[in-house]
């Protein structure tokens, strides 16, 4: 089985802005050679992995204002996080972000890696599970300064409630019956999900990299703080 089909298309790296190609070429100290597009992934920008002619790569990650506006604000945030995360996160190392003509910019080193394989295996999602634990040791409390879980997600979890006052025709016979109850039990969501460890919130297969012997976490622009997962807590 494939990884779940991207919404988003990928834009190429020759249709990046040219000053942003040149300013990634001046940091990279050469010319690109290869660039080649990573699939995957819900946004409309540029994921590719580079090679000078001097054989210096990198994993850049671009976006430019169109055609979604929004997404370059998505962006700044991960450029925020990524810049801030600690050594020990098990994250690729930002080597440089910068804004440009609109367009927003991040430049990690190239891993040499694989997604877990869907459907899961085993032995590969045992790894993942010990490096989300170890991870979330690591991040508790949150190391850097990041919003709470209940502002990043906040409009995301109150569908119930938001039905309370909309027309519900249509809606299913057993779900209209126990509507009230629902909200009740919606609102209650970030309470439960409030707490001091820096989590990444996205944690998907394809958000996650193998190698022979480590577990990367790529894509950090959701993080927040949130309850630790389970038995990762320092002294769980």
């Amino acid at each position: 089985m494939s990884l779940p089909p991207a919404a988003g298309t990928r834009v190429p790296w020759h249709d990046v802005h040219p000053a942003v190609r040149a300013a990634v070429e001046e940091f990279l100290g050469g010319r690109v050679a290869e660039a080649s597009t990573q699939p995957g992934g819900f946004s409309p920008a540029a994921a590719v992995r580079l090679r000078t002619e001097g054989g210096r790569r990198a994993f850049v990650k671009a976006v430019g204002p169109e055609p979604n506006p929004d997404t370059p604000r998505i962006y700044r945030s991960e450029l925020k996080i990524a810049t801030a995360l600690p050594a020990s996160v098990p994250a690729p190392r930002l080597l440089t972000g910068f804004e440009l003509e609109g367009w927003v910019v991040l430049v990690f080193e190239d891993i040499e890696a694989v997604h877990p394989e869907l459907p899961w295996r085993r032995d590969q999602l045992d790894r993942v599970l010990e490096a989300v634990r170890t991870m979330s040791a690591a991040l508790t409390p949150a190391p850097i300064d990041a919003p709470p879980i209940s502002e990043i997600f906040g409009p995301a979890f109150d569908g119930w409630r938001r039905l309370l006052k909309e027309d519900t025709g249509g809606l299913d016979p057993w779900a209209l019956r126990h509507l009230g109850e629902l909200a009740e039990l919606e609102s209650g969501w970030a309470a439960a999900a409030a707490g001091d460890s820096l989590v990444h919130a996205d944690l998907r297969a394809d958000n996650i990299l193998l190698t022979d012997d480590r577990v990367y976490v790529v894509d950090w622009p959701w993080a927040c703080e949130g309850v630790p997962s389970p038995g990762g807590a320092a002294g769980a």
